[in-house]
């Protein structure tokens, strides 16, 4: 069975996220979801797609939207494409219900340019926002070293394959991707350092806001 890169949940793995969200919900727990392949992101038709599949439990349409009912839900961590990349989820009441919306944040593989990792600082503001600060940190690499070798072909590779913005981001050529290029608004160019450092912000429902203040005043 063959299903290339393609994002996959099937029913006992489905059905253990969303008792897992539920009852964080419960527990006036603030939620990060880490999983490998981001969501949102490809077009079905890409090999990276969303698997179109009766054995796929839930569509990405119904996930996302089940991920939005979870107010407490901050964001959901990833990497597969090898980009550096964040995309915000907006809520679909964004005036009455900022708190249902929430972010993805991609990293790239140490394996590609510019071989960083990623490091997250999730902080609680005084109005009783959250701040996300996420930034892309490089790694030290002494001379005449394995590491200065590796760098050295990561360099070389996005120069000779002249690697694209990714299948999300405006500017991307359709002849190089194989498939059409998206134009989300929600992601941003990384060009010209392929890095993407942020600070990302969530409002909070007034429930949970209420419970920080008993803990936080």
């Amino acid at each position: 069975m063959a299903i290339n890169g393609h994002g996959f949940l099937d029913r006992q793995r489905y059905d253990w996220l969303k008792a897992e969200l539920a009852s964080g919900d419960v527990a006036n727990q603030l939620m990060v979801i880490a999983a490998h392949i981001p969501i949102g992101v490809e077009p079905n038709s890409s090999k990276m797609g969303w698997w179109q599949d009766p054995r796929n439990a839930v569509s990405v349409a119904q996930l996302i939207a089940d991920l939005q009912s979870h107010p407490n839900l901050l964001m959901w961590v990833s990497g597969h494409r090898h980009f550096n990349t964040v995309k915000a989820f907006v809520s679909a009441d964004p005036v009455d219900a900022p708190e249902k919306g929430f972010w993805q944040v991609e990293t790239s593989s140490l394996r590609d340019f510019p071989q960083q990792f990623r490091t997250f600082e999730i902080q609680l503001n005084s109005d009783y926002t959250i701040s996300i600060v996420t930034t892309n940190v490089d790694p030290a690499v002494a001379s005449e070293t394995p590491a200065a070798k590796s760098r050295m072909y990561a360099v070389a590779t996005q120069q000779i394959v002249s690697r694209d913005l990714g299948p999300n981001l405006k500017g991307a050529d359709p002849s190089v991707l194989g498939y059409p290029a998206a134009t989300d608004p929600s992601i941003k160019s990384m060009l010209p350092s392929y890095s993407y450092n942020a600070t990302l912000y969530k409002q909070l429902s007034p429930a949970m806001i209420n419970v920080l203040k008993g803990r936080f005043p």
